[in-house]
């Protein structure tokens, strides 16, 4: 079985971790991946793009391309040689702030609704967004070997951390206004604590993955304040390290939490997400989130779910 995986850049990664290990995972079980990545240069002009996706589908005979991401569905489906599934990430689905964004996707997702031979998306509510019967939600998995609990001071002495204060860990770009950084901001303000400490994760450039774990590990709380989301990676990578949560109410974060003691879902009030915090940290330890999701998220479970779907649309 032969894929091309077709999606772009992100900042400060040549391409986003969650679809690098959903490709590694899928080798492992004996599924040939290569990936065409698309840069932003590339993306502004659509024709060149489309004719170099066409050529490498050519040459090197994919019996299916899986796209990342709308525009990169929609990219790919300027070609009738392999077979297209297109997974929808979140905002490519859920929509943007801005209206030229929502009108410009509301175009895109037409076509991939039509041309797509499947739909890969994150959640039951992204998937009540797709008008047709090819569908399924299938989370991105997580890989257990490395998002494990482990000690925090240890942790804390890796990223020079202070030992001595209270962390909460901002885990996403404040740049990012989809994140939400200014509702985290207002809502920290509110515990008027200095032996407490908002930290976070992506200030102005993305960190190198394999460095997450000693920041989920190093912390007390993490702190998710996200307007929308599909289905929060990192939300799963604290619970793979057991690291207690507060979270707005979106995505699967209510499904994937649910009654996890030490982890919170608040409204968008920031003195809801402040006493939220407080007691996450009144909770003092390690949450048991991990056994939670382990037996369902696991890289190599997903890539099964995927790898079937690839069988399906071949035969």
């Amino acid at each position: 079985m032969k894929i091309l995986f077709v999606t772009g850049t992100i900042t400060g990664f040549e391409i986003s971790p969650i679809i690098k290990s959903q490709g590694e995972s899928l080798r492992k079980i004996g599924v040939q991946v290569d990936f065409l990545v698309i840069k932003d240069k590339l993306l502004r002009n659509i024709l060149k793009t489309i004719n170099n996706i066409n050529y490498k589908i050519k040459t090197e005979k994919y019996q299916i391309v899986h796209a990342h991401y709308n525009v990169y569905g929609w990219l790919s489906s300027f070609q009738n040689r392999a077979k297209l599934v297109v997974s929808f990430m979140g905002s490519d689905l859920l929509g943007n702030d801005k209206k030229y964004f929502l009108n410009v996707n509301t175009i895109i997702n037409k076509r991939i609704f039509r041309k797509a031979d499947y739909i890969i998306c994150k959640t039951k509510q992204m998937k009540s967004l797709i008008p047709v019967d090819k569908v399924s939600v299938i989370p991105n998995g997580i890989d257990f070997s490395k998002f494990v609990p482990l000690d925090m001071i240890e942790s804390r002495e890796i990223l020079k951390l202070d030992i001595n204060k209270k962390i909460i860990l901002f885990p996403a770009n404040i740049n990012r206004r989809e994140k939400n950084f200014n509702l985290a901001k207002k809502s920290f303000t509110l515990i008027k604590n200095k032996d407490i400490e908002l930290l976070c994760m992506c200030k102005n450039s993305a960190i190198e993955h394999n460095m997450v774990k000693y920041f989920l590990n190093a912390s007390n709380v993490v702190l998710v304040t996200s307007i929308y989301e599909g289905s929060s990676n990192i939300i799963k990578e604290a619970m793979a390290c057991n690291t207690p949560i507060v979270t707005t109410d979106v995505g699967d974060s209510r499904e994937m939490l649910g009654n996890i003691n030490g982890c919170y879902i608040s409204d968008f009030n920031p003195e809801n997400i402040a006493k939220a915090i407080l007691n996450a940290l009144n909770f003092n330890g390690k949450t048991n989130a991990r056994e939670f999701i382990i037996e369902n998220l696991s890289s190599d479970i997903i890539a099964k779910k995927i790898k079937a779907i690839y069988e399906h649309i071949i035969n």
